[in-house]
């Protein structure tokens, strides 16, 4: 019963939050094969702003700029390395049942489709 409670809290929760926590997924240059694996840890503050961190690329890096419409579900993030205020990497995409994919401009065009990790 308890445990049930819990899936059921926590699914609530996911659903008004569809953008903090831990993604998954590739970053896939134009004419690549293959992307490249990277994992992002964001937090939305519940109004357009979206802040976080990621690894995978050659340097770890965060997000300089993150804005999400919940109404649209449009997400943009602006990514740099860490501890340099420099924007290298723009993903500009939408957000749709735990998956967010789209385009990636900047030092690199292809692009990106992320997954929520649901624990």
């Amino acid at each position: 019963m308890i445990s049930t409670l819990f899936v059921v809290l926590l699914t609530f929760l996911q659903s008004q939050d569809p953008i903090s926590g831990t993604w998954s997924g590739t970053l896939t240059p134009n004419g690549a094969a293959s992307g490249v694996r990277v994992t992002f840890l964001l937090k939305f503050d519940g109004k357009t702003a979206v802040t976080g961190t990621f690894t995978g690329l050659p340097n770890p890096g965060n997000v300089k700029t993150g804005t999400f419409d919940s109404k649209t579900g449009k997400l943009k993030l602006q990514l740099g390395k860490t501890n340099e205020p420099s924007v290298l990497l723009i993903l500009d995409g939408i957000v749709a049942k735990g998956v967010a994919s789209g385009q990636v401009s900047g030092e690199m065009s292809g692009e990106f489709r992320l997954e929520k990790k649901v624990f």
